[in-house]
């Protein structure tokens, strides 16, 4: 090298000498790309997750629903069914006692009762409320009787008597007294019956009953 060369010219060569050194040194910047490939983590993936599968497990119990049970077998009280209530027996207002022999009647839905203490009876009657005493020996019922008996005077029958069974003592009356049935005619509910009886004191008395199931 000459360097005895003008000094632009020695400041020129270096100048050149720097530029095609840095030529030689070029590296590419890299340019970030978007990556649309999904990825298995699903961090950097732009493509929706396909939705989870929400079908029951077969084969795991704890992931599946048993379908309520709707039927109702009554056992647990859940029913929304009312269950019919049992019909109560309720006594009608069928009238005041009558006469001046006191007794006692009383239904207890099977069966009529009908106890007079330690009197003894000549005539027990089972009749319609508008039906007429017997007034004496040999007479009879005038009106509907549904059952009688007779007892032996003066010694007559004791009680308590249940409506067609015949005590000892008595005797039954019911056809001579204008009865259909011998035994007792079948008492129904929803109707008035006039209960009666006659002393071998010639008391008599009467009591109304009727009942029926609401």
């Amino acid at each position: 090298m000459n360097f005895n060369a003008p000094k632009h010219l020695v400041l020129f060569a270096f100048l050149a000498i720097g530029i095609v050194g840095c030529g030689v040194e070029e590296v590419e910047t890299p340019v970030p790309t978007t990556n649309t490939t999904p990825t298995t983590s699903g961090t950097d993936n732009t493509t929706p997750d396909a939705p989870a599968d929400t079908t029951p497990d077969s084969n795991n119990n704890t992931d599946t629903n048993t379908p309520n049970d709707d039927s109702n077998d009554g056992s647990n009280g859940n029913s929304n069914d009312t269950p019919a209530s049992e019909p109560e027996l309720m006594f009608m207002d069928c009238g005041d006692p009558e006469g001046n022999a006191e007794f006692e009647v009383e239904f207890d839905g099977t069966n009529l009762l009908a106890d007079w203490g330690t009197d003894k009876l000549l005539g027990f009657y089972v009749t319609a409320p508008d039906a007429n005493l017997p007034g004496g020996p040999g007479q009879t019922v005038s009106g509907t009787a549904y059952w009688v008996l007779e007892g032996p005077f003066p010694m007559g029958f004791a009680g308590p008597v249940t409506y067609g069974v015949v005590p000892s003592g008595a005797d039954e009356a019911t056809v001579k007294h204008g009865g259909d049935d011998a035994g007792g005619s079948v008492l129904a509910e929803g109707i008035c019956y006039m209960v009666s009886i006659t002393t071998t004191s010639f008391q008599s008395g009467s009591v109304f009953i009727g009942w029926e199931y609401r």
